[in-house]
This record gives C-alpha cells, structure tokens and sequence, in this order.
C-alpha cells in the first residue's frame, strides 16, 4: 500500500522513472526545508523585536521561494495527482523567456497562464 508498485522492478524504463521520482522529492522536500528556515528567521526577528528584518528580509523571501520554488513544487503535485505529460522544465523555462506564448499541451490547470504573469511580475 506504500512505496512503489513492483512491476517498476526489472523494467527496462525503471531507472529513468526512479530518477525522476527521487529528483521531484528531493525538490519538494528542499524547498519545505527552505521554507521553514525561513519561518524560523520570522520567529527569530520578532523574538528580538526587529520589525526591519520582517518587512526587509522575512517577506522578500518568501515572496521569492514561493513564486519560483514554491510554484514549481505546486506543478510537480498537480502533474502527480492529474497523470499530465507535460514538461516542467518547459514550463519554467518558457514562463522566464516567453511569459505571454500560449502554454498548449503544457498547461496542468485554468489559469495557469495569469498565474504564472503574476509570480513573474
């Protein structure tokens, strides 16, 4: 019930699937690890009373991780939990260069364009 099916075991395209699941966890763990550095930082500023370090590093960062990490780590469970073939690396690259190009077969949700202008911007 938890782990892998074992029909992966011995099939030829067992290592690229195993790769790419042990790549997708390593970013969804690391940036849930980020994240509560950064919780812990807030924690820290307000125990030392430091409304500048809030304002100017606490919510910067956040701000940052979220939109670029935290998006990414949104698509990655959204392509999970839909079985969607389409290519997360395309998704970000393009979403930097090309902001307004049509997403096509690369599109996991409604909206997924203005969300993406949003973060971006």
């Amino acid at each position: 019930s938890f782990g892998l099916d074992p029909v992966w075991h011995g099939s030829r395209s067992e290592l690229p699937f195993l790769n790419s699941l042990k790549m997708k966890m390593s970013i969804l763990l690391g940036v849930a690890q980020m994240n509560l550095g950064i919780l812990m930082s807030y924690f820290n500023a307000k125990f030392f009373r430091s409304s500048v370090d809030i304002w100017f590093q606490f919510i910067p960062q956040m701000i940052f991780l979220n939109s670029l990490f935290g998006y990414l780590s949104l698509l990655i469970i959204v392509k999970w939990c839909t079985g969607s073939k389409a290519d997360l690396y395309h998704i970000m690259i393009y979403m930097f260069l090309s902001p307004t190009d049509d997403l096509g077969e690369n599109q996991l949700f409604p909206g997924q364009k203005t969300a993406q202008l949003v973060l971006l911007l």
